[in-house]
């Protein structure tokens, strides 16, 4: 049992990192393993993240998207000159060769209200980039099922051990009762003298090596259900029980799954890399893209107040309009071979994501492959460990039976004993195999 406690004690420290307690005011809950997922995935602190990114992704999307619908924007200053402008004329214009003539224009007072508007008509890098953020939203979206995978998993992991060494105290409970029950009658024979004090001081002894499992086990039983508190968000100090069976869910547990075709298309790893690889090649066309002349429209309407005194709430005075509109086209001509450079670099990128999905494609079967093989032979191991408890349960009932009959000795009952406790403890380690096998298969064919 010492395996479990490390990992027990491992998966409490992982998780203190990864994981926020939920405040919740319940000091006592009931949670099924699918309730427990559902609160996990709610209170967990990766997945919030994942869907925090996600979403902001889509705001990335509709936030590129604006930049290329029109524009419409309104203006207004007002400007209060304290010195006018002087400007220094020749005197000849004015009949004065010779001499320079200064003259202040216009007047200390303008007001200028405006409204513009632009469109853009041809930006191949802004077509490019919103096909990019679409891609880029749909990856944090397979990033945020990932995630829930990876969630589901260490849930379903620590719900299952919980269950698993709860199994483990009462398969020890069991033996002790049997145990106990034949110190009794030891202990009656002895006082009868049908026994001798080495006999029932033999049996006292396993049994008290029992009782120190089931002490040492009940502890273990806490510490699982704290480690699953941690998983999920519950506080420490919640009581929680759990309402599934190992038995229920070992039933859920059988060869089907190993009839299921793995398909790469489905596998999220693969998914995630495909869409990462997308990018990439987006990034090369934006880079070309950038190489293209770009092409908008814009108008621009302005109005003007020109007073000698504040009075531009003044209806019956003039305002002076001024209108415009155009067209703006610029076009790439010499950009001393940076955009050549940043293109290569993009399509080395392409290169190593390639690379990287072949890879993925190739480790991703490689992990369907082994989580099968692992799940087959944990579905065999548990029919052979279930076996060997009924055949450990009958040698020693027959041995009880003999020692009773004065055929075999207490240090026999003692063997037959720790025999069953052996059986007991493959048949719940060969439990524990095929849910967790049973988890990863489905993870590799993403499959709830």
């Amino acid at each position: 049992m010492n395996s479990i406690h490390k990992k027990l004690s491992l998966i409490l420290f992982i998780c203190s990192f990864v994981c926020v307690p939920a405040l919740i005011k319940s000091q006592s809950v009931q949670m099924s393993l699918e309730q427990a997922v559902t609160t996990a995935l709610q209170n967990n602190l990766a997945m919030k993240n994942a869907q925090y990114d996600a979403l902001s992704a889509q705001y990335d999307t509709r936030e590129l998207l604006g930049t290329g619908l029109p524009q419409l924007s309104a203006s207004g200053t007002f400007t209060n000159y304290i010195n006018l402008p002087t400007s220094v004329i020749p005197g000849a214009v004015f009949g004065q060769p010779g001499q320079d003539v200064k003259v202040k224009f216009g007047v200390p007072q303008t007001t200028t209200v405006g409204l513009s508007a632009s469109q853009l008509l041809f930006n191949g890098s802004w077509l490019v980039g919103l096909q990019a953020s679409k891609a880029y939203a749909d990856l944090k979206q397979k990033q945020v099922a990932k995630n829930e995978w990876d969630v589901r998993k260490q849930v379903s992991d620590g719900y299952q051990t919980a269950l698993v060494v709860s199994e483990t105290l009462n398969q020890l409970q069991k033996s002790r009762d049997v145990l106990a029950s034949t110190v009794e009658q030891t202990q009656a024979l002895l006082k009868e003298g049908f026994a001798e004090q080495q006999d029932l001081d033999q049996l006292q002894l396993t049994l008290n090596g029992l009782d120190m499992q089931i002490a040492y086990i009940g502890q273990q039983v806490k510490l699982s259900k704290d480690v699953l508190k941690v998983l999920i968000g519950l506080p420490l100090s919640t009581d929680i029980e759990l309402t599934d069976k190992a038995d229920a869910l070992l039933q859920s547990a059988s060869a089907d799954l190993l009839n299921t075709p793995y398909t790469p298309e489905k596998n999220l790893d693969i998914q995630i890399v495909q869409g990462a690889l997308g990018l990439q090649e987006l990034n090369v066309r934006a880079k070309k893209a950038a190489m293209l002349p770009t092409f908008a429209a814009f108008y621009n309407l302005q109005t003007q107040a020109l007073r000698r005194e504040f009075n531009v709430f003044d209806t019956k005075l003039p305002w002076y309009a001024i209108q415009l509109w155009g067209l703006q086209l610029n076009i790439p001509i010499l950009t001393g071979g940076s955009n050549m450079a940043s293109i290569k670099k993009a399509q080395v990128e392409v290169k190593r994501y390639q690379d990287m999905l072949n890879t993925t494609k190739s480790s991703s079967e490689l992990e369907y492959r082994s989580a099968r093989n692992e799940y087959e032979f944990a579905l065999n191991n548990l029919t052979q460990a279930k076996n060997n408890i009924a055949l450990a349960e009958g040698i020693l009932e027959k041995t009880n039976i003999k020692f009773k009959e004065g055929v075999t000795t207490s240090f026999d009952v003692t063997q037959r004993t720790n025999q069953l406790v052996q059986a007991q403890s493959n048949y719940v380690d060969a439990m524990q195999k095929v849910l967790a096998a049973r988890t990863r298969l489905a993870k590799s064919l993403n499959i709830q």
